[in-house]
């Protein structure tokens, strides 16, 4: 860990976020950034380098290029602007312009690293890059739904009152309007919510407004799928959500912590799919994914997962003629 090197790509709003993120929890020991427009990343890296005396630790911070990965650990893929339409296909094409000659320069370097991909449509770019790189597939990781299922736990915090450290609850599938919530799966200080509800609606339903039961699953996925959206409409863009939820997957394959995230890797044969990069349940360490945690869907979930996989096979497909 004492040396540990990663490299930002593209650092506008979130790659800026990741770049503050990874210098305030000090997860490594030497920081490139890396941008199309070689000053903002250069003015980024001083900025940044001035601020380390006050974190309490000594990291080296600088603007660099492709052939500078060579020997990284982890590269963070944040090229590209906030999607102007829900509509994520419609920038796959400018993402991949965008990512391509990033991904061959790096590979020609000899590296060998993680990849963690932030890039939207996340999916199939993150599909895109493993088949550039050349890369394991346990190597390439997408943020996925993992800050979708933060955002989860964030409502179901307010509704309940419940720290959402004590809450396990996700959505999967698609990063996009596919992805869907396995209700059977929360659960709240080890109960399923489903029992909490009906139990103690006074309790755990006390924030939710006119929200009763029966309509809860319909309004909290809506809220998430949304979220984005929200916030881009008073802040223009979102940032520091996915950039958390990338530096935890991060910390994750630096520390070796074996923890669960729900983000966007490699199918093959699980859930009945194959070649396909969806958020499941995976537990990251140093190897990548280690292992994907196969729930056992309610018949319904499986479904909404299949069509979601649909989904993203059909944005892959495109960006399998680029």
């Amino acid at each position: 860990m004492d040396n540990t090197k990663i490299a930002v790509v593209g650092v506008g709003n979130v790659g800026s976020a990741v770049a503050y993120g990874l210098v305030n929890q000090g997860l490594c020991k030497e920081l490139i950034l890396i941008n199309r427009n070689k000053d903002k990343a250069q003015g980024l890296a001083l900025d940044l380098c001035h601020s380390i005396d006050y974190m309490g630790r000594n990291m080296r911070v600088y603007a660099g290029d492709p052939s500078d990965c060579h020997d990284a650990d982890i590269v963070m893929f944040c090229l590209g602007g906030y999607p102007k339409t829900p509509d994520r296909t419609l920038i796959l094409t400018d993402s991949c312009n965008m990512v391509r000659p990033f991904v061959e320069q790096i590979m020609a370097s000899g590296f060998k690293g993680h990849m963690i991909v932030l890039t939207n449509p996340v999916d199939a770019m993150t599909h895109y890059i493993h088949r550039l790189s050349g890369l394991p597939a346990s190597h390439v990781i997408g943020t996925g739904t993992a800050l979708d299922s933060a955002r989860l736990r964030s409502y179901l915090s307010q509704m309940s009152g419940i720290d959402p450290r004590s809450i396990v609850a996700f959505s999967m599938g698609e990063h996009g309007d596919s992805q869907f919530i396995p209700w059977s799966k929360i659960y709240i200080a080890g109960k399923p919510l489903e029992i909490l509800v009906k139990e103690y609606p006074d309790e755990y339903l006390k924030n939710a407004g006119d929200i009763d039961y029966t309509t809860l699953s319909e309004h909290l996925l809506g809220k998430v799928k949304n979220a984005g959206w929200e916030i881009a409409k008073y802040l223009g863009h979102t940032c520091y959500g996915v950039a958390s939820a990338a530096i935890g997957i991060a910390r994750s394959i630096i520390k070796d912590e074996y923890t669960m995230h729900v983000c966007s890797v490699h199918l093959d044969g699980e859930y009945g799919h194959h070649d396909v990069f969806i958020s499941v349940p995976c537990i990251i360490s140093a190897e990548g994914v280690h292992s994907i945690i196969e729930l056992d869907l309610m018949e319904e979930d499986q479904q909404k997962f299949d069509a979601s996989v649909a989904t993203v096979k059909t944005s892959i497909a495109i960006s399998n003629t680029l």
